[in-house]
């Protein structure tokens, strides 16, 4: 007798849209996992899951209509609608082939002479569709008629990286534009602003991600007029792009989650200090180009530039590739200044607030944090490179985050203080030295000024205090105990010279006293 498979958790929460909205953000991942097991059987079912849940998310399926032009592609999206009966249905959707687009567009024309805006129309259709004299037709007409509330989701093979936007001319967006470039009442002026009146344009968004497709999808279904969203599909992006990199890097990360903050939160906008937008903010200004925007090549000019912001209730994030000027860093309260690369939070004028996070998942909560703060200017600083795997905490104390506790307190307990990327390292020390005896205590700050005063509590209860900091970092965690001594990381750093020389520095005190 074959075993039998249990049914998924996640899906035995959802019965419907509503049960697919309600859900966490940080279960999503596993229901789209639980969906594709279930459409394996349906080849090239499993392309359009993730979209499938954003969909759901964003729109209403009672109320709004979504265009297929493959009828495989909507498996997962009929699936959560109904699961009860999905079964009985599949393979019911209606291919509607090249003419989804055009079906669509009827659609938000019936909608907008009802006086429904409350209702929108979704096309989704494949990037080849494009090439069609109906697709630049279709595009031609929704450009002429701003009001009509439609979202386009072209699934297409990525063009120009992570991050691409608009100013791409490649790939699947160069086809978009080459259909609008033909059309007669359209033209090259339309292509060039793609986001001036008529027609949005957002992506290439990974579709593997449902969090990242809800935020775009929010944005297009939110600007009021017709827009097109470039999705990625997992497995069609190019080897080293989008959901095929070994490892994701610090801003990478930084980027993404900016992106969705700022997909939330209206009052967040971007200033770069250069004459291009750096990569940072380039998915940013994909969801929004408004409020990203170049201030020249003046860290001064885009730093009092963010300040003026500021004063109006917006919250500038600044790239400065060069340091934060201190006279601007004072006028900018509620302003989040980006230290990435090889950056370091060491000339950081005073009264800036920054924060040094430790992997990614510590990098998402730093930023939000920042942003959520009006009455001081903030950094939040990160190295180049891969981010290493998350570490969790095991408890939060007062501001710091402990990553190991000693099982029991003895006289000759050390608090290991680690800053930055250097976690993994800290606790492998810690474990080396609970073999010798010796009770570890490992802290993550994640905000180095200032810093929480439970650290220097935490020290002075403690025979010794070790600050271990990334090269990239370079920043000093004093505190007052006469056994401190600061370790700096990075490459040259090994988890056991580390311990040893803990253990050194142990003998030595007891040799004093």
């Amino acid at each position: 007798m074959p075993e039998t498979q249990p049914w998924p958790l996640v899906l035995d929460d959802v019965y419907g849209p509503h049960d697919v909205r309600a859900l966490r953000p940080a279960r999503l991942p596993a229901l789209a996992v639980e969906v594709r097991k279930l459409l394996a059987p349906h080849p090239g079912a499993d392309t359009t899951v993730e979209l499938g849940i954003a969909l759901h998310r964003v729109f209403d399926s009672a109320r709004d209509q979504v265009a297929w032009e493959r009828p495989r592609w909507a498996y997962a999206y009929e699936l959560l609608r109904n699961r009860a009966e999905f079964m009985n249905r599949i393979g019911a959707t209606e291919a509607l082939g090249t003419r989804a687009l055009s079906y669509a567009e009827g659609l938000a024309r019936a909608f907008l002479l009802g006086g429904r805006t409350d209702r929108h129309a979704v096309a989704v259709v494949d990037g080849a569709t494009l090439a069609t004299d109906a697709a630049r037709e279709a595009l031609d007409s929704l450009a002429r008629t701003p009001g009509l509330r439609i979202v386009v989701v072209v699934i297409g093979e990525e063009s120009g990286g992570p991050g691409s936007h608009s100013g791409a001319r490649g790939g699947l967006t160069g086809r978009i534009g080459g259909a609008l470039r033909r059309a007669p009442l359209v033209g090259a002026s339309l292509y060039d602003a793609f986001g001036g009146p008529g027609l949005d344009h957002t992506g290439p968004v990974d579709g593997s991600s449902p969090a990242r497709l809800e935020s775009a999808l929010r944005a297009a279904r939110d600007a009021g007029r017709p827009a097109v969203v470039h999705c990625v599909a997992p497995g069609r992006a190019r080897p080293g792009r989008i959901g095929l990199a070994p490892s994701r890097s610090w801003a990478a990360v930084f980027a993404e989650e900016l992106a969705e903050a700022g997909a939330e939160q209206p009052h967040v906008v971007a200033v770069g200090a250069a004459r291009r937008l750096p990569r940072v903010f380039a998915e940013f200004a994909a969801l929004d180009p408004e409020r990203a925007f170049a201030a020249g090549g003046s860290r001064e000019h885009a730093a009092y530039c963010a300040a003026g912001l500021a004063a109006e209730g917006l919250h500038p994030v600044v790239a400065v590739p060069d340091g934060v000027p201190a006279a601007a860093a004072r006028r900018g309260r509620g302003t989040t200044f980006v230290l990435g690369g090889a950056l370091s939070p060491a000339g950081l004028p005073d009264g800036v607030r920054c924060a040094v996070p430790r992997d990614g998942a510590s990098l998402r909560a730093r930023l939000r944090e920042a942003l959520g703060i009006g009455d001081a200017p903030t950094a939040v600083c990160f190295p180049e490179g891969p981010v290493p795997p998350d570490v969790e905490a095991v408890a939060h104390d007062r501001g710091l985050d402990v990553l190991c506790r000693a099982p029991q307190r003895l006289p000759d307990d050390v608090l290991i203080v680690s800053v930055g990327a250097m976690a993994r390292i800290c606790l492998d020390a810690a474990r080396l030295l609970d073999e010798r005896g010796v009770g570890v205590t490992v802290v993550d700050p994640g905000w180095i000024t200032p810093l929480p005063a439970r650290l220097g509590e935490l020290a002075a209860e403690h025979a010794l205090s070790v600050t271990v900091r990334d090269f990239a970092v370079s920043v000093s965690v004093s505190v007052s105990v006469s056994g401190a001594v600061e370790a700096v990381g990075g490459a040259s750093l090994t988890a056991a010279a580390l311990a040893e020389s803990v253990a050194l520095r142990l003998g030595e005190l007891h040799d004093a006293g």
